[in-house]
């Protein structure tokens, strides 16, 4: 069993008008007192947190790698983390209290302005979780990898299952549910596992879906031809 870590010390901003610019309304617009209700509800109740272990690294062949006491199946996440001696496995969310504030699906313009406030609460959040680890651990930078993200031969979003079971028991927790179809509740949750590296790993160049508005690298390969 791992000595799992909660963190919940983050702080987070956004204005209303960053609101406003997202949707591309005016400060004049029709919608301003529905907008105005979920934007400060949100900002009252939202409560990120972080859920993460220190695991050794063990038993790597080209296709699989033992992160603590499980085993991970991605030939990607063996060849980056055959130096490693640690990882840090991770779950990071914006909060399942946001969740809370409106009935879904009774408002289309509510509910968007919601996602797009938990959205950048949790990269708010998972900014401070990734400087947190560097100093913490003294690492000298970060990667990391994130089942599901790039396509199913990077590393498989099934893999969330096993990676949930060695961090913890995120749902007491954190508040954070995995689904049987792998859906993460909050919607807004990331999980993966980050190491030491002064080199970025950017999933992204593997991945050659189009118009992916949460991209971060240009598609420079297939991963089938063996680029890792």
């Amino acid at each position: 069993m791992n000595n799992s870590i909660v963190l919940k010390d983050f702080n987070f901003e956004i204005t209303f008008e960053e609101i406003l610019e997202k949707l591309h309304l005016p400060a004049d617009s029709e919608y301003i007192d529905e907008l105005n209700f979920v934007y400060y509800k949100a900002i009252k109740v939202a409560h990120p947190k972080a859920y993460y272990a220190k695991c050794l690294v063990s038993d790597i062949t080209q296709d699989t790698v033992c992160v603590g006491d499980t085993k991970f199946t991605s030939s990607t996440l063996a060849n980056r983390l055959g130096d490693h001696e640690y990882v840090f496995p991770y779950i990071v969310t914006c909060g399942a209290e946001l969740d809370s504030i409106i009935e879904k699906g009774a408002n289309i313009l509510q509910d968007f302005t919601l996602d797009i406030i938990k959205e950048h609460i949790l990269f708010d959040c998972k900014r401070q979780f990734d400087e947190y680890l560097i100093k913490e651990h003294e690492l000298k930078g970060i990667a990391g990898m994130t089942p599901g993200s790039g396509t199913q031969q990077l590393w498989a979003i099934e893999e969330l299952k096993p990676l949930f079971k060695l961090i913890g028991d995120a749902e007491s927790e954190i508040g954070v549910v995995l689904t049987d179809s792998c859906l993460m509740l909050p919607n807004k949750t990331i999980a993966g596992i980050i190491f030491n590296s002064d080199k970025p790993f950017i999933s992204c160049i593997f991945c050659p879906r189009k118009n992916c508005e949460k991209r971060q690298a240009e598609f420079s390969g297939n991963f089938a031809d063996g680029i890792h």
